[in-house]
Parts: C-alpha cells; structure tokens; sequence
C-alpha cells in the first residue's frame, strides 16, 4: 500500500512542478508575494445610526504586486485605487464574517492566491440603546454588542428581576468592601510601621541574650 502511495506521489509531483514552472511563477517571487501578503492588516471601526451598527474596513499596506478579493461583495481593491496602500471599506452592515483573498497581480504569477484573511464582526445589541439600560451599561443584556436572540418582553423581565436584586447585591458588596478596606488599613499599617517594630523586637531579643550571657558568666565564676 505505501508503495502505491509513493508511485502516485512521485507522478503528481513532477507535474506540480511542471505546473508552477510553466506559468513562470517560481519559488522565490513566490515568497516575495507571500510576504507582502502577510504584512496587509485589516482592522475595523464603528458607528451607531438609527439603532444599527455599521463597520468601516480598512486595509493597509497594499503594495503595487498584490491586490484585495472581498468574497463577500465581489469587489477587488488594489494599490492603484488606494491612498497610498490604504483603502477604507466603509459601511459594512448585515454581515458576520468577511472573507478577504490576498492575490498576486505580478506578471509571472498572476491572480495566484497568496493568503486568506477573515474578519469577524461583532454583533450589535439593538436593546442596548433602550431606556431600560440606562445606569446598566455594565450589566451583560446592556453591553453594545451581544448575540441574543431574546424578545423585547424577555429582555424586559430580565432588566426589571435585575434592577430588584442590585440592591441586595450593592449592600453585599459594600460589607465586602468594608472589610476589605480594614484589612488594607492593617497592610499599609504594617508596611509604614513593620520594620521598626520587627527592629525593636531583634533589639529586645539581643538585650536579653546579652544580659543572660553575662548572668551566666557571672554564676560560674562563683
């Protein structure tokens, strides 16, 4: 069976060789691309209108050899069109997950796929723009983005069951701030203080050592 396995790997590789040597795209250009591939960085902003959120893509260190496939709209974004090897996407809405193929425009290796980047948006939570949220912007069904699929009337019963039991929990975490602030009393007590004490005691300790070391010479010349 492995020898098998090594007679088809020996006809499929010459003829990948072959391949690649025939469109002219060899090893070295290849890397070349490859690297400036990797150097493009895709990052994105965003902002609130009309209770949506809406992405703004940008694309940066595109170079004169590589050029931008976005699968998503179908649009291609090279050097040429860019501002000095960036390009701004703007107002990406309704969608997940981007898929953006880096490819190569140099010559010998024309349209080659050089890397696949991916973008995962975040999803905006319509209910964090709500009345109910305000002074909540730290409770979890408040934060801006949040993947939920609860109705308006859940969200609601959830807001209204958290609301009545922050107090209880604020009046915990107050006794628990209480006491911890003691015990930091006591720490920035025994930081200021510690040294001296612990020196007052190891001269105490010595005192007594030295006044039984003579006390004792003093009994056996007697």
């Amino acid at each position: 069976m492995k020898k098998i396995y090594l007679f088809i790997l020996m006809l499929v590789l010459p003829i990948s060789v072959f391949a690649r040597a025939k469109t002219g795209c060899d090893y070295a250009v290849l890397s070349k691309l490859k690297k400036y591939a990797s150097n493009v960085n895709l990052i994105y902003d965003y902002k609130i209108v009309d209770n949506e959120a809406y992405f703004n893509i940008t694309i940066n260190n595109l170079v004169p050899d590589i050029y931008i496939l976005d699968e998503t709209s179908g649009k291609t974004y090279n050097y040429a069109s860019s501002n000095n090897g960036e390009v701004v996407i703007p107002d990406v809405h309704g969608v997940k997950k981007l898929k953006y193929k880096i490819m190569s425009t140099n010559a010998s290796c024309i349209d080659e796929l050089l890397l696949t980047q991916y973008i995962t948006l975040p999803v905006y939570n319509k209910y964090s723009a709500d009345p109910l949220c305000d002074g909540l912007e730290n409770y979890s069904l408040c934060y801006t983005f949040l993947e939920t699929d609860l109705t308006y009337d859940e969200f609601k019963e959830k807001i209204e069951a958290y609301r009545n039991k922050k107090p209880v929990e604020e009046e915990e975490t107050v006794i628990k701030e209480h006491v911890k602030t003691d015990w930091e009393k006591f720490l920035d007590f025994m930081m200021k203080y510690g040294l001296y004490i612990m020196a007052a005691f190891a001269i105490l300790i010595t005192i007594i050592s030295v006044r039984r070391s003579k006390k004792n010479k003093f009994d056996f010349k007697l």
